[in-house]
């Protein structure tokens, strides 16, 4: 099967169904990292002996790590943060095909949406598969070469939704909220690995870290409304239309 055939088969699914697996996957997500966040054991980057999940000063990695930072094992919630990530990244696929299908099939952004987007979805299904506390040097691999090519698909994503009619202004604020915050945590995750490997020279390290986890948490929260968002946009359009129809 080439390219042209593949694409075509998944521009026939329809907008509908995309919202509803995008639905499904975000809800998963959100069921296994709080499962996961109710087993973590404890610790973080600042205070190992910290007791559970800090919202503010964990990363959702140190969730897949076997061992909480206290160094007590963390067997059941690193299965439920990697399961969290496999639906998440379903849902990111199935949305990325979902913003795309409001261009026609053959419009530039809606190719570099729904290719890099899927690209970017296919490679983050390694990020679970090499946690940082077995595998730092894969694990940072497979973050920053799924981070980038996913934040390049966010940013054509917003641009469809931004010239495409209909789309209400909030539907584009929390877009733009979010690639706000997915780019900047980006950046400072390349600058703090940057300082780890003596690259970049240690310049407010400790605040560094310190925003991490908090832009991290906003991204996620904000692809998280997108995703819902775009959802009851859709729904919404097909209810309208079907009630035009038995008018």
């Amino acid at each position: 099967m080439n390219l042209a055939t593949f694409e075509e088969k998944l521009s026939s699914i329809s907008q509908r169904t995309l919202a509803w697996i995008s639905l499904a996957g975000m809800a998963g997500f959100m069921a296994f990292i709080a499962a996961s966040i109710s087993y973590y054991p404890g610790g973080n980057c600042f205070n190992r002996r910290a007791p559970g999940h800090s919202f503010t000063k964990n990363f959702l990695c140190d969730l897949m790590q076997s061992q909480g930072w206290n160094r007590v094992d963390n067997p059941v919630g690193s299965i439920m943060a990697k399961l969290g990530m496999v639906v998440i990244l379903v849902a990111m696929a199935s949305f990325f095909l979902q913003v795309a299908k409001y261009r026609l099939p053959d419009d530039e952004t809606a190719k570099l949406t729904r290719r890099v987007g899927l690209f970017a979805c296919m490679f983050g299904f390694s990020v679970p598969l090499v946690p940082a506390d077995w595998f730092y040097t894969a694990h940072l691999v497979a973050v920053v070469g799924s981070f980038l090519p996913a934040i390049v698909a966010t940013v054509a994503a917003f641009i469809i939704c931004f010239r495409t009619p209909g789309v209400p202004p909030w539907l584009k604020g929390i877009a733009l909220l979010t690639i706000g915050a997915a780019t900047i945590d980006f950046i400072l995750y390349v600058i703090g690995y940057g300082m780890l490997f003596g690259i970049v020279p240690p310049i407010q390290r400790r605040n560094l870290n310190y925003a991490l986890p908090i832009i991290q948490r906003i991204a996620t929260l904000g692809l998280l409304a997108w995703v819902i968002a775009t959802l009851l946009l859709v729904s919404s359009l097909a209810l309208g239309l079907w009630l035009w129809r038995v008018r």
